[in-house]
C-alpha cells in the first residue's frame, strides 16, 4: 500500500485477504468431511460433539491468543 491510501481502503484490503483465508480453510474443512464421510467417518457429527479436556482446551486457547497477536498484532497493544 502506498502512502496515500486511505486507512478505510487498507482496511478492506485486510478483510477481504481474511474472508479469503476463511473461505479456503472452509472449503477445505468441507472436502475433509466429506472424504471421510465416503470413507464411513463421520468426522462433522464427531466435530460437533466433542467437548476438550482441559489441557486441550488451554493449547486452543492459548494458539488463538497467538493468532490474534499475529493478525491484529500493534492494534491490540496497550
Amino acid at each position: 500500500m502506498g502512502q496515500n491510501t486511505p486507512p478505510s481502503d487498507v482496511t478492506f484490503d485486510i478483510l477481504v485477504s481474511l474472508a479469503q483465508e476463511v473461505w479456503v480453510l472452509t472449503d477445505r474443512q468441507l472436502v475433509t468431511e466429506k472424504l471421510l464421510a465416503e470413507s464411513g467417518i463421520d468426522l462433522a457429527d464427531a466435530i460437533d460433539r466433542y467437548r476438550p479436556d482441559d489441557a486441550f482446551q488451554a493449547m486452543l486457547d492459548a494458539r488463538r491468543e497467538e493468532f490474534m497477536q499475529h493478525v491484529f498484532g500493534a492494534a491490540l497493544e496497550d
